[in-house]
């Protein structure tokens, strides 16, 4: 597998700014052990983690549960962007390995 490709690189650090944006626009009341906005940071950094590593399905899993949370509260606008760069990324990535 090759991370090194500019195209992928380039997509994999356009999802990375897209997660800096969506952080922080939505903070949850909720307590820490049930907040979902937390909860889908950390599956947003947990996404960005697995497009470095090359491993491009699961990279895609967290950054869907990431927006599935998001939509299911309301906001969904910023983390619909971030998944679908993860998406891209992704696609970009699994195209480059030979």
């Amino acid at each position: 597998m090759d991370l090194t490709n500019p195209v992928t690189v380039k997509a994999i650090t356009r999802a990375r700014a897209a997660l800096r944006v969506a952080r922080g626009q939505w903070v949850s009341d909720e307590d820490d052990d049930d907040d979902p906005a937390s909860e889908a940071e950390q599956l947003g950094a947990d996404a960005v983690a697995h497009l470095d590593a090359g491993r491009w399905d699961e990279a895609r899993v967290c950054a869907d549960a990431a927006l599935t949370l998001a939509e299911d509260n309301g906001k969904d606008a910023i983390w619909r962007e971030f998944a679908l760069l993860v998406e891209e990324a992704a696609e970009l990535g699994r195209t480059d390995v030979v």
